[in-house]
């Protein structure tokens, strides 16, 4: 009989896997960590209203806690839970089992002294150092032994590197002696260094125990001066000290081994090949696997045990025992046989007792040095680069330009005396009304305009007059202790920035003339000199004869001056008495300028086409017997300044010229005097009003003032005999 609406199963096997990892991981935290992992896993088969049911499900769950680099002592919680169900519903008969396993098989551990992990993690070496030989395994009568409890050829215990992963470690070495506390060294000869240290880490893998055989605490052992030399014995690199704190149960086997890590206190290796702490490196002296006898490079670590049990302190009398660290049992006494015909001497109270592994101690398994720089055969040596401080600070450069062309009759009094005719296109200084428009073109830095010596004699004179105006903005690199570019941003360097000159009292440091010029063709080549002097027909008058403002070299004789001079001896106010001499001698000007007599030699204008030409220029003290002379630095001079140019040929023209300044920034205070009549402040209206009563005469005595007698007098109105007025 067949059902149409039934549901007929007659075999099913359902199958199903998965694979689940997680992992929580805490590295290298100065701070408290707190890990907390939590997983969920739900597997489900079922099957619905079937004759015949077999369910089977398993589930494997590996986990791993590591703690990495963990200088305190943290809590751990063991937070893991599996749950495994199955459910049987509306079944008559049904058996039910379940079954599961845990493995924690390896745990991978770091320690050690670093400051930060990070550049650890990202380190790439690319140079290994290994031992190769062993220097010094004892101090003081303490030793290193290896597993076998020698000392001989104990680096090859410990040469096999450091690597990720499972290890055997069956090979270590480790300090051997009765007693847990003491202080041991081992000095090791380590492979060649053929790269500079720039970057350099010490990576140990050791195992220390939780108790020792005298103690149920965990000693501490104490890495330090763990130096790495040059074969000279000079440091390359001194690590930072490394303490241990046992961490394993010797009762066990050991598979919990740490890798423990530490950087460099101190690097040479890093420094300048110049600098006096560099090391010897990459010396190539012999290779190590060939002459082992030979000078190289060396490690040392000392090693100190300090024992953390103290049993009674100073507060309990003599009738406590006080032992620290100390081994009970050191002797298998069921095992003397002193009185047997072949055994131990009768002499011999006590059997022999194993150093090590009979007391738990530190095992270290392998030690390297990984290392990271250039090629060590690399030599440098710094450039030596002297920037000069500047003798004196930025300076302001400022132009002065010509406000007119004097008449061309116009007196200065400088020798010689030369009148000589300018003229433009348009304009001639025959007359003073030219005198602007022709500063104009002067002022005009287009060669199209200039003015032209008409004067047939040769040697003809410009005469001009220079005003100092107010200073226009510019663009100058300020604000910086560089001026090597706006663009360079490794230094403190000035920039472009637009700047007003503040338009008032000034110094000059410099000055000189710029002048665009030419000759005429088949005239004779020819110089500037120049004379200048202040006259603002006020205070800032100086003398044309020997001005102030001079070119700073010439040639020429000064023709001297001397005569008599009229000597009044018996006036008062003009030499003493026996003061008589009338004769003088000078050089006929004011300073050592030399007017027009010494003319200068550069720049020659020597060009037909329009040529810029600098004429530097000295602003002269005045010869003085007595004082000192006016600074004509000034800028208050350079208000009003007279330019007398000689010697010029006829022909030459000229199309630009301009004073050229430069000066510290400075500023004054401007002071102002306001003037008044003589009776503004003075004249008042004074009212008299008349009173009743007698004025009384203060400060006479008596009816009349003529007589005065007895003086002096006191200042007392009580006087009888006191007169005043």
């Amino acid at each position: 009989m067949g059902c149409a609406n039934c549901l007929q199963t007659i075999g099913l096997r359902k199958a199903g896997s998965g694979k689940i990892r997680a992992r929580t991981t805490a590295v290298f935290s100065n701070n408290s960590v707190a890990i907390k992992s939590t997983s969920s896993i739900r597997a489900a088969n079922s099957t619905f209203i079937v004759l015949e049911n077999k369910l089977s499900s398993s589930v494997k769950f590996l986990a791993t806690e590591n703690f990495i680099f963990g200088p305190n002592r943290y809590v751990s919680y063991d937070n893991s839970n599996l749950s495994g169900k199955l459910t049987i519903d509306g079944n008559i008969r049904a058996r039910v089992f379940s079954s599961s396993s845990l493995i924690n098989s390896f745990t991978a551990k770091y320690g050690g002294a670093l400051s930060n992990i990070r550049p650890f993690l990202s380190f790439v070496s690319n140079e290994k150092l290994y031992p190769v030989k062993d220097l010094v395994v004892q101090k003081g009568g303490n030793f290193f032994a290896n597993e076998s409890a020698s000392s001989g050829d104990i680096y090859q215990s410990i040469d096999e590197g450091i690597f990720e992963g499972g290890y055997d470690d069956a090979n270590f070495i480790q300090p051997s002696s009765i007693y847990t506390v003491g202080s041991y060294q081992y000095k090791c000869r380590v492979t060649d260094l053929y790269k500079r240290p720039e970057h350099s880490y010490l990576l140990i893998r050791a195992i220390s125990p939780t108790f020792t055989k005298s103690s149920k605490l965990p000693p501490i052992y104490k890495l330090s001066n763990i130096i790495l030399e040059d074969p000279s014995g000079n440091l390359i690199i001194k690590y930072k000290d490394v303490n241990i704190k046992g961490d394993a149960n010797y009762d066990n086997p050991l598979i919990n081994y740490v890798t423990y890590i530490t950087e460099p206190e101190i690097n040479y290796g890093k420094l300048n090949t110049w600098e006096d702490n560099y090391p010897v490196l990459g010396s190539g002296r012999t290779d190590v696997y060939t002459d082992a006898s030979a000078d190289g490079y060396t490690l040392n670590i000392n090693l100190d045990i300090e024992c953390l049990d103290d049993p009674f302190d100073g507060g309990f009398n003599l009738g406590y025992e006080e032992k620290s660290c100390e081994l009970q049992e050191l002797v298998n006494y069921s095992d003397n046989d002193h009185m047997a015909l072949d055994g131990e001497p009768i002499s011999t109270q006590s059997s022999w007792y194993q150093l090590n592994p009979y007391n738990h101690t530190l095992r270290i398994s392998s030690i390297e040095i990984a290392n990271s720089g250039q090629a060590a055969t690399l030599t440098s040596h710094y450039l030596p680069v002297n920037i000069q401080v500047p003798a004196s600070g930025n300076r302001i450069t400022k132009t002065i330009l010509p406000a007119e062309v004097l008449v061309y009759d116009y007196d200065t009094g400088i020798y010689p005396d030369v009148d000589t005719i300018w003229e433009s296109s348009s304009f001639t200084n025959a007359s003073g009304e030219a005198a602007h428009p022709l500063a104009t073109l002067l002022r005009n830095t287009n060669n199209n305009t200039f003015i032209t010596s008409s004067d047939p004699q040769s040697n003809g004179k410009l005469k001009l007059k220079f005003k100092d105006e107010r200073p226009v903005a510019i663009d100058t690199l300020r604000d910086g202790s560089l001026n090597i570019g706006w663009f360079n941003n490794e230094f403190n360097t000035a920039y472009l920035k637009n700047y007003a000159p503040v338009d008032g009292f000034y110094t000059i440091d410099a000055i000189e003339l710029k002048v665009v010029a030419k000759k005429e063709v088949g005239v004779s080549d020819y110089v500037l000199d120049i004379v200048g002097y202040s006259d603002d027909k006020l205070l800032n008058s100086t003398s044309s004869v020997g001005g102030f403002l001079q070119n700073t070299e010439g040639t020429g004789n000064l023709p001297p001056s001397s005569g008599f001079n009229a000597n009044y001896e018996m006036a008062l106010s003009e030499q003493a008495i026996s003061e008589e001499e009338q004769y003088f001698a000078s050089s006929g000007t004011n300073n050592a300028g030399g007017d027009h007599y010494k003319l200068a030699t550069t720049p020659v204008i020597s060009s037909t086409e329009f040529q810029e030409y600098t004429i530097p220029l000295t602003i002269y003290e005045d010869n003085v017997s007595l004082g000192k002379s006016i600074d004509y630095s000034m800028s208050s001079y350079f208000e009003n300044l007279y330019v007398d140019i000689y010697p010029i040929p006829s022909g030459a023209s000229i199309s630009s010229i301009k004073l050229v300044v430069s000066y510290k920034p400075s500023n004054a205070i401007m002071l102002h005097t306001v003037g008044h009549g003589v009776d503004e402040f003075y004249n008042r209206t004074v009212t008299l009003i008349p009173t009743s009563g007698n004025a009384d005469m203060v400060g006479n005595s008596g009816d009349k003032l003529s007589i005065i007698s007895n003086i002096p007098h006191a200042y007392s109105t009580s006087e009888e005999t006191l007169k005043t007025n």
